[in-house]
């Protein structure tokens, strides 16, 4: 799984920001990438440096500094 490390899109429009990524991808690495780009990732578990985006949404994840913007499953959304 920890080759599936890769943002594929990142896509604005009016009403916000999409980004698609692999499941694999560290909590930390997507924050810094996002970072790079002018963006934030606004879900901040504790296990931010150790855990990633498949084991978030997998098990509901709900960061202890992201709660103005609730968990996970509030910030994800399913491809169509």
């Amino acid at each position: 799984m920890r080759r599936l490390n890769q943002i594929l899109q990142i896509k604005t429009d009016g009403e916000g920001l999409l980004v698609n990524a692999q499941s694999g991808i560290l909590g930390n690495e997507l924050q810094s990438r996002l970072n790079a780009q002018g963006y934030e990732l606004m879900h901040v578990p504790a296990s931010l440096d150790i855990s990633t985006l498949g084991g978030w949404i997998a098990t509901k994840s709900f960061g202890q500094l992201s709660t103005l913007y609730g968990g996970i499953a509030d910030q994800a959304a399913t491809a169509k």
